[in-house]
């Protein structure tokens, strides 16, 4: 995935669609080696909103490769004895 690209230090905007409903994350890259992107504000309401816990699986994809994202939440689920994972 391409998220934007962000001076480090700087944060910019995400509009995302969440099942249907638009969020938005702000985001930002540290300065130095370490540039790994991180989601802030608006993330924290989210994880609550959905619920997520630990060994949920978090979609986070650029939709037919123009600059609008989507996010999904899914959780394992056991369905006649085989594992696969829902979306939630």
């Amino acid at each position: 995935m391409h998220l934007p690209d962000v001076d480090g230090g700087r944060s910019v905007d995400l509009t995302v669609n969440a099942s249907g409903t638009q969020r938005i994350f702000g985001y930002y890259t540290r300065d130095g080696a370490n540039r790994r992107p991180v989601l802030r504000s608006g993330w924290r309401s989210y994880v609550r909103d959905k619920g997520l816990q630990v060994g949920h699986k978090i979609l986070f994809q650029c939709v037919d490769g123009f600059p609008q994202y989507q996010i999904s939440a899914k959780k394992k689920i056991i369905l006649l004895g085989q594992e696969t994972w829902a979306e939630f």
